[in-house]
């Protein structure tokens, strides 16, 4: 039987979770955001509920349940991590989607379309892309986001070869 928020009757827990995350103590954060991760997949709209929050403490707690779910299904919330005014969020959403290996690559390449004109934004996808690059899982257009992104021009380089990269792996949705 899958565990799901309404068997396990743990709503009323997982709003505690949140005000956990929002207190100074990190132990109580760390063991409250792995019992929340604990519980899965059915976690993720009081993640995404809360994405938003002014506090750092819950912002980054989510972006860390995030990056150990491993969950494809929220890779459009890690690629708007990826500009949050926080650099540590901006760091964790990055390695999120490393962790989502291949799967995340169309979603990052979608949020250049949508955000090259965010330095922010660039940077992570540029950390992201330099990651699974390591672990030789991008194509050859792939590889040109990159060249693109340290490039002179970045903002003006940057969507022509995410479109190409898209293109190249047989997504034109977003075009």
């Amino acid at each position: 039987m899958n565990k799901t928020v309404e068997d396990t009757d743990t709503s009323a827990q997982i709003e505690e979770f949140f005000r956990i995350f929002r207190g100074s103590d990190g132990a109580k954060r760390q063991r409250a955001r792995k019992q929340l991760v604990a519980l899965g997949e059915p976690i993720l709209p009081y993640l995404v509920q809360h994405v938003s929050d002014k506090n750092y403490r819950v912002r980054w707690e989510i972006a860390k349940a995030f990056e150990e779910l491993r969950d494809p299904s929220a890779a459009t919330v890690m690629i708007n991590l990826l500009m949050d005014d926080a650099p540590g969020i901006r760091w964790l959403a990055g390695e999120g989607l490393i962790n989502l290996r291949q799967q995340g690559i169309v979603p990052l390449l979608r949020g250049l379309l949508a955000n090259f004109h965010s330095t922010f934004f660039r940077e992570g996808a540029h950390h992201v892309l330099r990651e699974l690059e390591r672990e030789e899982l991008l194509n050859t257009k792939t590889l040109e986001v990159i060249d693109a992104l340290e490039g002179p021009a970045p903002a003006l380089a940057v969507p022509f070869a995410a479109a190409e990269a898209l293109r190249s792996l047989g997504s034109n949705s977003a075009l």
